[in-house]
Formats: C-alpha cells, structure tokens, sequence
C-alpha cells in the first residue's frame, strides 16, 4: 500500500473520529471536531486517488459527519430562538423579537 493511501485511510479516521464527538454536539465538541475535520482534510490534499473501497468509506464517513454537523446546527438553532424568544419577548406580529446581548444591563441599588 503506497504513503498516500495510508493517508487516506488516516483521514477516514478522522472524519470517523469527528462524528464521534458530534454525537454530543457541545461547544467544546464542536470546536475539537473543526481541528479534527482541518487535520482531515489536510491529509487528504495533493494525494493520489485511493481505491474505490476507501473512497466509499471515506465519503461515507464524511456523509455521516454532514449529517451530524446539520443536526447539531438545528439543535443550537433551536436553543438560540427558545432564548431570543424568552430574553426578547414577541413583536405586535407575533414572531420573536430581535434580541441583542449587547449592551444590556440591569441593576437595583
């Protein structure tokens, strides 16, 4: 097996490694999960087209990562409007209010 391939498989790894941490999408999660993917995709510049095999793996190691990483975006998605909606309040419309974490300060003296 030629430098490149094992480079490929290394990747696969990677990618694999990095849908492992977004099963718990926290922050901290998300954040190692972006170096992981970088190392990932690092590997995988200017190398040479592996077998089919480890192309199928590999795409779809990066499929379930995709799909991972869209989950985890609605969680946070979610979450972020549960909190404008309670930090904010509604408009005359109905819809959530634009909320703005800036700035704010509340005090009773």
């Amino acid at each position: 097996m030629s430098p490149g391939h094992d480079l490929w498989g290394l990747a696969r790894q990677e990618v694999e490694e990095a849908c492992a941490m977004l099963v718990d999408p926290s922050p901290e999660n998300l954040d190692r999960c972006t170096g992981v993917l970088g190392s990932a995709a690092a590997r995988l510049g200017g190398v040479n087209r592996p077998p089919p095999s480890q192309t199928r793996d590999l795409r779809s190691a990066i499929h379930r990562a995709r799909h991972l990483l869209e989950l985890a975006a609605d969680y946070h998605l979610h979450w972020q409007r549960v909190l404008q909606s309670m930090a904010a309040g509604y408009t005359s419309a109905g819809e959530t209010a634009p909320f703005s974490a800036r700035g704010r300060l509340s005090m009773e003296g």
